[in-house]
């Protein structure tokens, strides 16, 4: 498929303004936006070009146009509805770029075009700008009609993305694991880095030592795997080190600390897994010797 004449953002939040960004790279030159807040089109023209007009409400489009609905997950399927009352080209392709939902959250418009989609890059976007760079090889989950596939394959590998079809009844489970991958890590993240802090160190020395650590962590697991790539206490079986780490945090973090055993069952799972079993059931035994009878 050729890259179409023509790409509008309704909804022009960071992720839609990352991909219109990177799509005009790749030789989309007529881009225009919708929607959203009126008080963020400078932030959106600042990412896009002055150039780049903006309307509340959604314009009539031009024929071999791709509609991205940039908007929140929950507010996807009202959005489809004031689109369809608009109207749309026949043969427009519309798509979201929820990771939850399918492409029946813009069942409102398939009176209007049956061209819709569901386009979720496996990547954080931060701001609206989404670096020098491409996606990268980022995951991108669709889900189309099966002629719509080629489509979205074309405009998810121009931009440097790896698309993946996940229907509709997995995208929930896709979903979440990415939040527990992405947002979920940082929160456990952050926590070290302000366990650091406590401890007396700089918060910005903290956060680029923890940072480089993380990165190292990661780079291990994608080369050997999570199991094989777990180091430490828990791998070690190293109760005492535990029930330190456990005082000097709870005196610190007192909030934070019914997090603690769940992070313990987590990493025992893992070493477990890696080969650790002896170890892994030295922790679980301390963890459960401290479970109120």
């Amino acid at each position: 498929m050729a890259l179409p004449s023509a790409l509008h953002i309704h909804g022009p939040g960071r992720a839609a303004c990352s991909l219109s960004v990177l799509w005009r790279r790749a030789g989309v030159k007529a881009i225009a936006t919708s929607g959203g807040r009126e008080e963020s089109v400078g932030a959106v023209r600042e990412a896009l070009g002055a150039g780049v007009p903006w309307t509340p409400s959604l314009p009539p489009l031009r024929p071999d146009t791709v509609l991205v609905v940039g908007v929140p997950d929950d507010r996807i399927e009202g959005v489809a509805a004031e689109l369809a009352a608009v109207g749309v080209p026949a043969d427009t392709l519309v798509l979201h770029l929820s990771g939850l939902k399918g492409r029946g959250a813009l069942s409102a418009l398939e009176g209007h075009t049956p061209r819709t989609a569901a386009f979720h890059p496996l990547r954080a976007f931060p701001t609206r700008d989404p670096g020098r760079g491409d996606l990268e090889g980022a995951l991108i989950a669709t889900e189309s009609r099966p002629e719509d596939l080629e489509s979205l394959e074309s405009l998810a590998a121009r931009i440097g993305g790896e698309p993946v079809e996940v229907p509709v009844a997995a995208r929930a489970l896709y979903h979440a694991g990415a939040m527990l991958s992405g947002n979920a890590m940082l929160a456990v993240f952050d926590w070290g880095v302000r366990a650091l802090v406590a401890a007396g160190l700089d918060e910005r020395l903290a956060l680029t030592s923890l940072a480089r650590l993380a990165g190292t962590t990661l780079q291990q697991a994608e080369r050997r795997g999570t199991a094989h790539a777990l180091t430490g206490a828990v791998a070690r079986g190293d109760t005492g080190t535990i029930a330190t780490h456990e005082g000097a945090l709870g005196a610190a973090f007192p909030r934070e600390m019914p997090l603690y055993p769940g992070l313990l069952e987590l990493l025992a799972g893992l070493a477990e897994r890696g080969n650790h079993e002896t170890e892994a059931a030295r922790v679980r035994a301390w963890l459960s010797d401290r479970r109120p009878s």
